[in-house]
């Protein structure tokens, strides 16, 4: 109960001493929306909103153009986007199977899969890591409609100690590579921070309001545990039965994503980054059975850090 209480005011702080209240001026968003235009045959025709939102078009654009006030208005739409209950996954009609997708956790290539199955066409054209993750966004189901209310869901997840290191080297230690976080809570998990001031930051922002590449896995699959939707949870550390369950439906997990260089995720750690990131997944640990891996990393820096 203490964590929870402290949790907002850990964020408070951080942002009022590591944020900015400029926002970076890269537009995501419109980013997307060009490159799903040269893809339209792979994209699903968008819902019609319940409210006309016409009318408000000049009023945004003209927010939008005010760094300041676009910040503001960012930061508002992820904190609804964050803390709206939903679901995320992908529904391939024939098969009767769904992929919820997990951040880090090989979704990029399990997204891709299941795409080509849903569009054959996909093969045939090439396309980078963005590129698949754009359209994995646009072809995400929310939540459970009653054509895929009977399917099997399966995700993949991923020891969480190795998961937040690879975070951190994809988007955050190297300054000079495209920050997802750039505009996240006011820029607070800005590029070229150490391990230790990444990991201390992430633990103080709430779970409901952590990035999805940050977010404790579990939180992905609460939504169709809650409605008693049938998930089979693979592990992304055991590729025989990962592909031994995707070769059922014909699947076929592609390698995307892969580090370019080999590195030990234990060598980040030290013994308070160890104790945090324990605490921020520990129902992580405890759902997925990585007790093993938490020992053993603990173990390995009691060996190699006196």
């Amino acid at each position: 109960m203490l964590s929870s209480i402290q949790s907002p005011f850990s964020l408070l702080y951080m942002i009022v001493r590591f944020g900015r209240l400029k926002h970076s001026g890269r537009d995501f968003n419109q980013e997307r929306s060009d490159t799903l235009q040269t893809l339209k045959a792979f994209v699903p025709e968008p819902t019609s909103p319940l409210i006309p939102m016409g009318w408000l078009s000049p009023v945004k654009t003209l927010f939008m153009k005010n760094a300041y006030m676009r910040n503001i208005i960012t930061q508002a739409a992820l904190a609804k986007e964050t803390v709206t209950p939903h679901g995320g996954h992908l529904h391939v009609p024939f098969l009767n199977v769904s992929y919820i997708r997990i951040a880090k956790s090989g979704s990029t290539s399990l997204g891709y899969a299941v795409l080509k199955v849903i569009y054959p066409g996909l093969s045939t054209i090439p396309l980078d890591n963005k590129e698949i993750n754009f359209l994995i966004d646009a072809n995400i189901r929310r939540s459970v409609s009653a054509s895929d209310n009977n399917d099997i869901f399966f995700t993949v997840v991923r020891n969480p100690f190795a998961r937040i290191v690879s975070v951190y080297r994809d988007y955050v230690e190297n300054p000079s590579r495209e920050n997802v976080f750039d505009d996240y809570l006011f820029g607070i998990l800005s590029s070229g921070l150490s391990f230790r001031d990444f990991v201390k930051r992430v633990e103080g922002i709430p779970d409901l309001l952590k990035d999805p590449h940050v977010k404790p896995q579990h939180y992905f699959i609460d939504y169709y545990r809650k409605r008693n939707s049938n998930v089979v949870m693979l592990k992304i550390e055991k590729p025989d039965e990962v592909n031994s369950f995707l070769s059922i439906y014909g699947l076929e997990m592609p390698v995307l994503n892969a580090s370019a260089e080999a590195y030990d995720y234990r060598d980040y750690y030290d013994r308070d980054t160890f104790e945090m990131i324990s605490r921020m997944y520990r129902t992580d640990v405890k759902m997925f059975r990585y007790e093993q891996e938490q020992r053993a990393l603990r173990e390995f820096l009691q060996a190699h850090q006196k």
